[in-house]
């Protein structure tokens, strides 16, 4: 009898799977074609109401909102192995595949909330959930917290350091996890690591509008180059000062470089914070911004540097300890024929004739 019985209920329900039956977004549709929730989902109300609004970003084939518990219990004590069911699994997944751009912020935050209470902290280490500061989702572990970083530092490192930036926390999704720290300091080193893989010590940068006429064409063009973003976002970032008024030699010369690249002179303001050794440190970025500078500065030719006498000494008098080393190898002072030279070629004019310099010049040309 009992095989009887089980045997007409399973031909009730494989009949009864084919009615359109079930409400949902696009109309009533049979039982075997809609997704139902598993009782993970909507056992406490609360939880159903944040889960409903992301399970429909990805399903259109699920009971409206106001059923889909009644319907979901109702075909969840079937014994059919054919109906589908959403559960935490499903929808972490489908959550992970996406941007933060598809959601609602809100409904997201709730729903990892409901996580987290319920000890799914699993799901964040398995699954690409959690959005850094562009919405891309992340895995909890590679994630870093932004401390002490302000938006002009972060569009700044987005150019230097992206890798870095990308690993950076958005911050609505922190929760309680105990992420490292990403400093101003880590920020300062990031910055050096990346200038030092890319040698851009031995770079040059060409301005957006250039004459190359004003150059020994020849060499630049044997020469490996800095994309202008990159080299225009490093100088903002040797920019950052405390006091935008300041009238330090390299404040001076950011400004004589910007002049030169036809940029905003002005420094940028930034508040330097208590313990000294958490704020930034430039001095090994501006060495290279300074060094990248001066290897374009060297291949001006003859007639530019006659024209730009006057900056080149503006130049000069820039150098200070932190700059020594680049001012000593770099070819930026032109002598008496309006040649670039080192400091180390170049030797002091004392009471030579003036026909002895105009016969070396005749023979030298």
């Amino acid at each position: 009898m009992n095989e009887y019985f089980e045997t007409l209920q399973h031909t009730w329900t494989e009949q009864f799977k084919l009615l359109p039956i079930v409400e949902t977004a696009d109309g009533y549709k049979p039982v075997n074609e809609v997704l139902f929730f598993n009782g993970g989902l909507y056992t406490v109300r609360i939880v159903l109401m944040r889960v409903y609004e992301l399970a429909a970003a990805f399903h259109k084939n699920i009971p409206v909102k106001d059923k889909v518990v009644l319907w979901s219990q109702f075909v969840g004590e079937w014994t059919s192995e054919s109906l589908g069911f959403i559960g935490h699994e499903d929808l972490v997944l489908a959550i992970s595949k996406e941007h933060l751009s598809k959601f609602d912020n809100d409904s997201l935050i709730k729903y990892f909330k409901t996580l987290i209470l319920e000890e799914r902290i699993n799901f964040f280490s398995e699954h690409t959930l959690l959005p850094n500061l562009d919405g891309k989702f992340c895995l909890l572990s590679t994630l870093l917290y932004p401390k002490d970083l302000n938006d002009t530092l972060i569009e700044i490192g987005k150019i230097l350091i992206p890798h870095s930036i990308e690993r950076l926390i958005h911050k609505d999704f922190c929760f309680d996890f105990q992420f490292e720290k990403f400093n101003r300091k880590d920020f300062s080193n990031s910055v050096k690591t990346s200038l030092d893989e890319m040698e851009a010590s031995i770079c040059i940068c060409l301005p957006e509008t250039i004459n190359l006429e004003n150059f020994n064409k020849p060499v630049l063009e044997g020469i490996k180059k800095l994309e202008y973003p990159f080299f225009t976002s490093l100088l903002k970032y040797c920019k950052l000062n405390n006091n935008i008024n300041s009238q330090s030699k390299p404040a001076i010369l950011t400004k004589i470089l910007s002049r030169y690249y036809l940029l905003d002179e002005g420094l940028i303001q930034i508040s330097n914070l208590e313990i000294q050794e958490d704020n930034l440190d430039i001095r090994s970025a501006r060495k290279i911004l300074v060094q990248v500078f001066f290897n374009l500065l060297q291949h001006q030719n003859g007639e530019w540097v006659k024209l730009n006498v006057q900056l080149l000494l503006d130049i000069a008098h820039c150098n200070e300890d932190s700059l020594k080393e680049v001012y000593a190898t770099s070819r930026i002072f032109p002598n008496q024929i309006n040649q670039l030279k080192s400091v180390t070629e170049l030797k002091r004019d004392i009471d030579v004739w003036s026909e002895i310099k105009e016969l070396y010049n005749k023979v030298t040309k």
